[in-house]
Parts: structure tokens; sequence; C-alpha cells
């Protein structure tokens, strides 16, 4: 009680002048017509913008909800694509017994930290050992190609980007099926990279789109990950050099999917038995 007392003596001047301010507001609202309606006018403003905030708000959770929904429907759905299957059709004389099986599985995953402006890029990604992440596991968008995963604690991944000079991706041309070899290196931008071992004989033209080969168990094939730019041959060469750009940027990759070959570990123990 003591303290309290010194409390009102010590600070109750300025309690008492903020009590008569507020009086005196109050006063010349409820006596004044016309600061009335001012004061009616700016709190009917003020109350709308809160709520508008607090709506906006509401919005963009319910949008994260559905933009998480959307993303684990599409790796659903990419699962379901005829490239995400593996075709064990038995043929006996002209009778065909069509059959797949489930190769590729996609986990979708947002993209929390990443670099594009580095010589050698990373991503982190919001799933871990826990959601079946692995090392070696490829990474994809809708548009194309992101890259490897690295290393993996139980709740993130570390991805090797496709922007690393150690990052080299097998891709075929469409319109000839010849393979070669696609590479980022700097100071190429962030949508650019190099094609090598192109052979000559393949006719290229700007525009042309390159797929994934399939050639390896990161992606599956037929992914479509760049369109060529320039392409000329050194005197005595017998490969293109080609520049292409990337289909996709990833400078806004926001939600990514990680994608797990079913049949990985059964194809890399056979061609390692023949080592």
């Amino acid at each position: 009680m003591q303290n309290l007392f010194y409390l009102f003596v010590r600070y109750g001047g300025f309690v008492s002048f903020l009590l008569l301010e507020a009086l005196c507001i109050y006063l010349i609202i409820n006596f004044n017509e016309k600061q009335n309606r001012i004061f009616l006018h700016s709190a009917s403003v003020i109350s709308g913008n809160v709520a508008e905030q607090f709506d906006n708000l509401a919005d963009f959770l319910r949008l994260q909800e559905e933009r998480d929904s959307l993303a684990a429907n599409n790796a659903r759905l990419l699962a379901m694509l005829g490239i995400s299957r593996f075709d064990i059709a038995l043929k006996a004389d002209t009778v065909v017994n069509r059959q797949d099986t489930q190769r590729y599985r996609y986990v979708a995953a947002e993209v929390i930290n990443n670099s594009t402006r580095k010589s050698r890029n990373f991503l982190t990604l919001s799933r871990g050992s826990l959601h079946g992440i692995k090392p070696r596991m490829g990474v994809i968008d809708e548009r194309g190609v992101v890259g490897i995963v690295r290393n993996t604690s139980p709740h993130f991944s570390l991805v090797m980007s496709v922007l690393h000079p150690q990052m080299r991706i097998s891709v075929r041309h469409a319109l000839s099926n010849h393979e070669g070899s696609m590479q980022w290196e700097a100071p190429l931008g962030p949508d650019q990279v190099n094609v090598l071992y192109l052979p000559r004989t393949a006719p290229l033209s700007s525009g042309d789109t390159l797929l994934t080969s399939g050639y390896s168990t990161h992606f599956p094939p037929g992914l479509p990950v760049a369109v060529v730019d320039t392409f000329l041959v050194k005197p005595g060469g017998s490969t293109w050099e080609v520049k292409a750009s990337l289909l996709n940027d990833l400078r806004n990759s926001r939600y990514v999917y990680v994608v797990e070959d079913l049949l990985a570990e059964e194809q890399l123990n056979l061609e390692s038995s023949n080592e």
C-alpha cells in the first residue's frame, strides 16, 4: 500500500494530466457536431484499415495452405505421368501384355534458402531424411531441373544447384536424340548453361529444346530443361559448342519436387557388378 502511495505521488501529476486530457477530448467530441463527425469518420477509416490488414493476413495464411496442398497434388500428378512409370510388358509372339510399375516418386518441398550469384550455388529445402529424402536424389520444379541433393538432416536438405560448376546433367537434343552434357560455370548468368559433347552431326537450330536423357538415376527422361541459343564448331572440332537458356528461373524457385528413383538401387548394383 505504501509503495502504491509513493507511485501515485511520483506519477500522479502525469496521470492526472492524461485523465484531464481524455476528459477534454471526450467533451469536445460529444458536444461539438463538427468534431464528432471528424472523430467518427477517422475512427471508421482506422478500424477499416485494421480490419483490412487482418483480412489480408488471413488470406495470406489460407493462400499458404492452398499452395502447400497444390504442391503435394502436383507431386502426385507427376508420379502418374508416363515418364514416371517403368514398362515391364512381356511380349509373346504378337500379343503384348501391357504392364508397368512405378519408377519415380516425388516429394514436394519448399525452398527456404537459395543462392544464384555465387560461383558455387546451393539451395536448402524444407524436407529431410524424415521425409524420405536421401543424397543423390534429383530435384526439379515445374519448368525444369533444379539440382541434386548433396546432404540431408532430419528436417532439411542441401541441394547442389544446376548453377554449380561440378553439376553435369545428361541431356539430349529433342529432334535428333543426340546426347550431350549440360554444365554451368561462372561468369554465365543464372539463366544460361553450356552444353558439351553434342556431335556436330546433330542438326541444331536456335530455339531447339534439350531434354533430360534418362541416363542417370537422378531425373526421369524427357523433361524439358533448356533451349539452344547459339552454337558453333571450332576448326577441326567434332562437337558443337552450345550455349543454352534454362527454361526455369532458379532466382524465384519456391516449390520444388525431390525425385526418388525406386529402381535406382537395382540399376546401380547391376552396373557396379561389372566393374
